[in-house]
């Protein structure tokens, strides 16, 4: 089952659940404005406000859904997202399809279990480094600049570092517009092969 979430600015608003993604796409194409890339292996879905009329009701398997330009702040276009949900009133058996969110991650529910195992490693191993080098919690003791512009590994980094006396910040609140290369798994990649210069 797939939820259809709009989100603009930060707002997330959810439109209905969908037995499928097909069936989700094909409502979405019915509204003016809608409009799907294919880029590098990845969609992108979006609609654009300023293509919405006033008011229209679309008309989809014997539903009639009110949509207007109104529904949105500006015109700044809103991403559609695909939100995979189990529906739990299907029995099935073993661990249900979909994925968990962690942090600012979208984890395979198959793979939760290691990412968090995996995750915890790496926090004991960059809290062991920092304790070795005479840092510890209480306190801010270093600043710790993400080469990043994402919202949810800041905070992330913030919950995590913090318990230690780090203080996290973007780059932007620096003044720095360094474009980032986010080639890994953050917390296997990125955690430990910047953050800890000395």
């Amino acid at each position: 089952m797939y939820i259809l979430e709009l989100e603009q600015e930060g707002d997330i608003t959810d439109i209905a659940a969908f037995d499928s993604i097909e069936d989700g796409r094909e409502f979405v194409s019915k509204i003016d404005g809608y409009q799907m890339i294919e880029e590098d292996g990845f969609i992108y879905e979006y609609i654009y406000p300023e293509r919405l009329p006033k008011y229209m009701e679309i008309s989809f398997k014997c539903n009639i859904i009110p949509f207007t330009k109104f529904m949105f702040r500006g015109n700044d276009r809103v991403m559609i997202i695909w939100k995979e949900i189990p529906n739990l009133s299907n029995a099935e058996e073993g661990l249900v399809s979909g994925s968990t969110r962690v942090d600012a991650y979208m984890i395979d529910n198959n793979e939760v279990r290691k990412y968090i195992e995996d995750r915890e490693l790496k926090y004991e191993e960059a809290k062991a480094y920092l304790e070795g080098k005479g840092y510890s919690g209480g306190g801010t003791v270093m600043k710790f600049v993400l080469a990043s512009h994402n919202q949810g590994k800041l905070a992330e980094m913030q919950r995590i570092l913090g318990q230690l006396g780090v203080e996290v910040v973007l780059q932007s609140e620096l003044g720095l517009a360094l474009e980032p290369e986010e080639t890994g798994v953050l917390s296997d990649a990125e955690l430990l092969r910047g953050g800890f210069k000395t």
